[in-house]
């Protein structure tokens, strides 16, 4: 017989003991699962002055790898995506207006040059 030896359990004691038991390992398996998920994680620290997109950069990053645009959101962003691809022609048709403008000019000014 050990030095350590108590009275036997009875039968509710061992119940009790068993449940214990049985919490404790759930609650380690829950601890070694959240461990690993936590070390799974990426974290990235964004600095930046004010403005700078650093809120931007969540926000897509989000969309890309998270969830995505539900229908709602999707259906708010067409107006800005038209007026956007609208502002951009508009852009682009002025500035080739203006550089074919100047090189019309330009070969107009040159072109007495080459007379003969």
């Amino acid at each position: 017989m050990g030095c350590f030896q108590g009275r036997p359990l009875s039968g509710e004691e061992q119940e009790a003991l068993k449940q214990q038991r049985e919490a404790n390992k759930k609650i380690n398996e829950q601890i070694k699962h959240d461990r690993r998920r936590f070390k799974s994680t990426h974290r990235l620290l964004l600095l930046g002055a004010g403005e700078s997109g650093k809120s931007t950069i969540v926000k897509q990053m989000k969309i890309l790898h998270v969830d995505g645009f539900n229908d709602e959101e999707r259906k708010a962003k067409i107006v800005d995506i038209r007026s956007n691809i609208r502002e951009s022609i508009c852009v682009w048709t002025h500035k080739y207006h203006n550089i074919s403008d100047n090189k019309i000019r330009s070969f107009q000014s040159n072109s007495h040059k080459y007379e003969v």
